[in-house]
């Protein structure tokens, strides 16, 4: 029998609050062998991802949970955190003509 670590999922979000419409970055910090990953963002233009690490672009304004899954022959953990989206400011750009 083989002897192993359960991994410990763990991850960084480079900025956890921004406008709709922007990625968020999500990058993976987990520990232990031959792991696999599983990313679930529910609400993100795509709610799961697989892979080391992962991005998720919401587009309505809002408090969202972002898990992510490491498992490997001996088991799996899970971490969840969270990520705000906020109103994009208005366009204030215009046009100056003459008159």
């Amino acid at each position: 029998m083989t002897k192993g670590d359960v991994p410990v999922a763990a991850f960084d979000i480079l900025n956890d609050t921004l406008t709709a419409g922007n990625h968020f970055s999500f990058v993976n910090r987990s520990t232990g062998d031959g792991c696999s990953y599983v990313w679930s963002t529910p609400g993100a233009e795509v709610e799961e991802f697989t892979g080391t690490n992962a991005v998720a672009i919401y587009h309505k304004v809002g408090t969202y949970s972002v898990t992510l899954t490491a498992s490997n022959s001996f088991g799996s953990s899970s971490v969840t955190r969270q990520v705000t989206v906020c109103e994009s400011a208005p366009d204030t750009r215009f046009k100056l003509s003459k008159t």
